[in-house]
Formats: structure tokens, sequence, C-alpha cells
């Protein structure tokens, strides 16, 4: 079978003391690095799909949307039988609070530079997020 996916995510940003910015990325339980994302429930903007997910998965809130476009990935994979499409799409943001992982989902959530952060996330396509991102800032 044959399935389109569409998730939404939060690339969540703080500034550092002195220059530069820190993004926060997260290890899922599949274990690949990455950042926040997950499915729109109900009539859910994006925004808000990704503010929710992002608040679910780490315990982060949304303080401001950076004025950046949203940024998409498309990747595809296989599963049993099925084949999916899917596409995600990041909204850049600041982002406050403590971090309280959701076990179910994320094992591990670190803040480093955005630099170091290209380096850790697992797949090419959220490595090309975070070049934009860096080229943005």
């Amino acid at each position: 079978m044959f399935k389109k996916e569409e998730s939404y995510g939060v690339i969540p940003l703080k500034r550092l003391k002195g220059e530069g910015w820190a993004v926060l990325v997260v290890q899922h339980n599949k274990g690949h690095w990455a950042f926040p994302k997950g499915h729109a429930e109900g009539d859910e903007e994006a925004v808000e799909a990704a503010a929710r997910e992002l608040f679910e998965e780490t315990g982060l809130v949304v303080d401001e949307w950076l004025p950046l476009p949203p940024l998409q990935e498309s990747y595809s994979f296989d599963r049993e039988n099925d084949h999916t499409d899917k596409r995600v799409t990041y909204f850049a943001a600041t982002v406050s609070g403590d971090i309280v992982l959701q076990q179910e989902e994320v094992v591990n959530a670190i803040w480093m530079a955005l630099e170091e952060a290209q380096e850790r996330i697992t797949f090419p396509e959220a490595k090309e997020l975070c070049s934009k991102v860096i080229a943005s800032l």
C-alpha cells in the first residue's frame, strides 16, 4: 500500500550569550537525531501542531516564531507492506522552558551550536535544514 504523510515540527533555537545560536536536537527512540515533530490533530493549523509536538516531546514552549520561511524535508520509507512518502514542514522559533522528555518517543535532547547540530543530526535531509537555518540567521 502507498501512503502519504505530513508532519510539522519546530527547529527550537535560543541565543547564546555573546553571539550565535544554539539549537535543540532530540534523539528519537529509534536512535536517530533530529528536530521535534509530529502529526496534526483534528483541525490544527501547521504551527499549532508544531508547537504542540514541541511541548509534548520536550516540555519547551515557543516564545517567538522567527521570520524565516517554513523549511521542508521529504523522504520515503518502507514498513512491512507499506511504502510511505513523508513531508515534514518545520518552523524556526525561539523557545523556553525546562526540558521534560516524552519517554515514549524521545530518549535524549541536547542543546548545541547549529554547526555542531549539523554534524549530530542523522539524516541528510535534516542536515540540509540545519544548513538553511545557519545561512538565514
